[in-house]
């Protein structure tokens, strides 16, 4: 009998470290698979796991990376408890004049997830006050990557500010993400000073603008 420790609520891990972990996860889908008998993890162990194994992808051993592979490829392949990386493309931050949110969906070593997920919707607050700015947004697979899907916001005219977007993929996958809709401003007046940082002389001001 062995019991993974919980690491902050978000990871699982058993005692030993990341081969040890790899070893047990590896081991346990294997004899499941040759006794056909069900998956002993359920969904939230199986993201849990798969967390704690993308924490460690920056392993400098060879022996490490292999192991680590290894896992990721047996939770890649664990059926209806398979976890998927829901992830932001690009640094989140979204021109007024044209919205569009690109999130990549694809599994834990970064391939199209199979099956393609067919339904792809998100729900989007204004993160200040969590009023809502769309009930649900579709995300439309781009025909150039299977792993890239769009949405265009421009109908829902966002205004400048920081929102979150709860994504859903096929009422099975969730994930929340934090992006920013950029805005402009107009600059009266700009200054620049400009003093030596070792001496506590007065900062002489220059006028921009």
């Amino acid at each position: 009998i062995v019991q993974a420790d919980e690491v902050d609520g978000k990871m699982l891990q058993f005692e030993g470290g990341l081969s040890i972990t790899a070893l047990v996860v590896n081991g346990i889908f294997r004899v499941t698979n040759i006794f056909k008998k069900p998956t002993p993890l359920d969904s939230e162990q199986a993201v849990k796991f798969a967390t704690y194994f993308l924490n460690r992808r920056s392993v400098q051993s060879a022996k490490g990376a292999h192991v680590l592979i290894e896992a990721l490829k047996t939770l890649s392949a664990t059926g209806p408890s398979t976890p998927i990386c829901i992830q932001m493309i690009g640094n989140g931050q979204l021109q007024a004049d044209d919205p569009i949110l690109n999130v990549g969906v694809v599994d834990l070593l970064g391939n199209p997830v199979i099956p393609t997920p067919q339904n792809l919707y998100g729900k989007i607050l204004l993160k200040k006050d969590n009023s809502v700015l769309a009930e649900k947004v579709q995300f439309i697979p781009k025909s150039s990557d299977k792993t890239v899907y769009a949405a265009q916001l421009s109908s829902y005219k966002p205004t400048r500010g920081i929102y979150l977007v709860e994504i859903n993929a096929d009422n099975t996958f969730t994930q929340n993400m934090l992006f920013k809709v950029l805005g402009r401003v107009k600059v009266h007046s700009l200054e620049i000073g400009v003093a030596e940082s070792d001496t506590s002389s007065s900062i002489k001001k220059q006028s921009i603008a």
